[in-house]
């Protein structure tokens, strides 16, 4: 007798841009795409031309502006998280700009703006999440993976139901300190707290500012 096995539905995420899909489609679509029977979703800030495999193949396109200065970003998700937990004094998470390095790059503190996409990576993971949640994507989807456009693949991505979905699963490299944040795949159980870094810096920034003071040499992959 053989036994039906439930298909385990899976939402490819592509964060940032989709640099580079001209040279990386035939293999995306092969070992990843089409190999785990997946849907793609682009969540994106970039100018360009739309004619492209990404953007023809996504069943979902989250975009927004990309900018020099995300405080106004971190600002706009501020409000939305203080009028969903009802919190009547306003933290100040520009605080945690005393803090040294790149992971809070693209956002203006006192004199200038640090170089780096720290902001950026940090952002536009909160955005995909709202996207996702406005979706009702989190009961569609069993599995979803947070990925970049620019790689090329030679072999089949492992098989969903081959990862423990009581995990977050990263591949073993670039660590440079910490975790990489290049690929990762998710579950219904884990996708809030993996895409949700924004919400401990604009509701927790005093508790946070503690704990990160003395830390040296921090990039945004060392912070989560």
């Amino acid at each position: 007798m053989t036994v039906n096995k439930k298909k385990i539905k899976t939402l490819i995420c592509i964060l940032g841009q989709t640099r580079a899909q001209d040279i990386t489609w035939d293999s995306f679509n092969t070992y990843l795409l089409k190999s785990l029977h997946a849907d793609l979703a682009l969540c994106v800030a970039e100018k360009k031309n739309k004619n492209n495999h990404m953007y023809k193949n996504a069943k979902y396109i989250w975009q927004y502006k990309d900018s020099d200065d995300y405080t106004k970003y971190f600002e706009k998700a501020q409000n939305k998280l203080i009028k969903s937990k009802k919190i009547l004094k306003r933290p100040n998470w520009k605080k945690l700009l005393k803090i040294k390095d790149f992971w809070l790059a693209r956002i203006k503190g006192s004199s200038r703006i640090r170089s780096g996409t720290g902001a950026l990576l940090i952002y536009n993971r909160w955005f995909l999440l709202q996207n996702i949640i406005k979706e009702k994507l989190i009961k569609k989807y069993d599995r979803f993976i947070i990925t970049r456009s620019d790689f090329i693949w030679n072999i089949h991505h492992p098989k969903m139901s081959n990862l423990n979905s009581n995990y977050i699963w990263i591949p073993n490299g670039e660590k440079y300190g910490g975790y990489t944040d290049r690929h990762a795949i998710l579950s219904r159980k884990n996708i809030y707290d993996y895409l949700n870094l924004i919400e401990p810096i604009l509701l927790e920034p005093n508790s946070l500012y503690e704990k990160m003071k003395s830390k040296k040499k921090l990039e945004f992959r060392k912070v989560y």
